[in-house]
């Protein structure tokens, strides 16, 4: 008899989120430093709906590295930002949906993208007081 172990390897979207997590979590903990947090409790984020990010797997990604560090835990506040596009021809703002960046008003295709992708911590809240 033949026994197999079953390794899951995460995949590709997961490892980007992690590495996206870590980065957060490294400038949080540079700031918490700075600022002479002892705990941070809350971070708030944005990602951009083109940022190629999925909220719940960055969450989850930074679930798993926070224990030990200032930020154990801290919640996530994920804010997705809509793609709103400028349209070249009437100059109006649209919000882009299912990826169709046609003007609604004059039917021009539009690649000024004004925001939907960005990728951004926002704030840090957290504790002061002594260790």
């Amino acid at each position: 008899m033949v026994k197999s172990r079953s390794t899951h390897t995460p995949g590709p979207e997961v490892m980007h989120e992690m590495s996206i997590a870590q980065a957060l979590l490294n400038l949080a903990m540079e700031e918490a430093q700075k600022h002479h947090l002892t705990r941070v409790t809350r971070l708030t984020v944005q990602v951009g709906e083109m940022a190629a990010v999925i909220p719940e797997v960055l969450s989850f990604s930074f679930s798993i590295l926070t224990p030990h560090t200032l930020l154990e835990g801290a919640t996530m506040e994920i804010e997705v930002v809509p793609i709103v596009a400028q349209c070249p021809h009437c100059h109006i703002l649209f919000e882009v949906e299912h990826l169709n960046f046609r003007c609604p008003d004059c039917g021009v295709v539009s690649d000024t993208v004004l925001s939907g992708q960005e990728l951004l911590l926002i704030s840090i809240d957290g504790e002061k007081g002594v260790r």
